[in-house]
């Protein structure tokens, strides 16, 4: 419906496009939405797909279709992206915390504990693992809260990208690419712009999908873009979810 066609609607007319643009709810605008805080949000999580993924078997209720290994997943959409092309992103923060799992053959998580946390000091070095007194096993994590780009430069999507176990020296590999140019660069780390894309990792007749960030940003960001003051405020979005897990055991997400 049109804005001409909303506008010729009986004044009585009970309901009307949402899609018109031609609404106009006076005092009452927004009223109600106050009361949300990030953490009524969910921000999606970005996912490479594997094997044994289910999005890739069609017999799975999880199943995409389309979904192919070495895919880029928004977990919480389904949409897709070329994982050999790659995406662009921004990073806009970073996050590092500690996950609690059990220690058995299904590890199941249990808690959430921030990196500084009493979890962190009283696990030790058992094969390997980072194991507490009470047998759980300690796993350090670091989520990235990104925005994607298309060619154009325009974000097409928001989301977190998480990366624990055998990911824990890609993310630091690329936080020290972050830190690095960002302090030659003199920008924000939302100020830079990087391509994430997938590669195949082999260990002990093991092989998998993981991510690749580069070694270095593809492009700056324009201050005077429409995707800087994004970039901004959804670094501003994931710092509210730190203050939120400032104590221990407290979730960032």
């Amino acid at each position: 419906m049109t804005l001409e066609e909303n506008k010729l609607q009986p004044k009585d007319m009970s309901l009307v496009s949402c899609d018109s643009g031609f609404l106009d709810f006076g005092d009452d605008s927004n009223d109600g939405l106050e009361d949300f805080d990030s953490s009524d949000f969910l921000v999606p999580y970005l996912s490479i797909l594997q094997k044994l993924s289910p999005e890739v078997d069609d017999t799975q209720e999880r199943y995409v279709e389309g979904a192919k290994v070495r895919q880029i997943i928004n977990k919480t959409t389904g949409k897709l992206y070329d994982g050999e092309k790659g995406i662009k992103l921004i990073v806009c923060a970073k996050h590092k915390f500690l996950d609690e799992m059990t220690d058995e053959q299904d590890s199941q998580f249990v808690a959430r504990h921030n990196f500084d946390s009493e979890a962190g000091k009283l696990a030790r070095w058992q094969e390997k693992r980072r194991v507490l007194p009470n047998g759980n096993i300690i796993q350090e994590v670091y989520a990235y809260y990104v925005l994607i780009l298309d060619d154009d430069g325009k974000v097409i999507d928001k989301a977190v990208i998480s990366l624990k176990s055998t990911g824990v020296k890609v993310a630091k590999k690329f936080n020290s690419v972050l830190s690095s140019y960002g302090q030659t660069l003199k920008a924000p780390i939302y100020g830079l712009v990087y391509l994430a894309s997938t590669v195949l990792q082999t260990a002990k007749k093991n092989t998998w999908w993981q991510w690749d960030f580069g070694s270095k940003p593809i492009a700056a960001l324009n201050p005077t873009s429409d995707a800087y003051p994004a970039a901004k405020e959804f670094r501003e979005f994931a710092e509210s979810l730190r203050v939120k897990a400032s104590g221990d055991d407290a979730s960032p997400f």
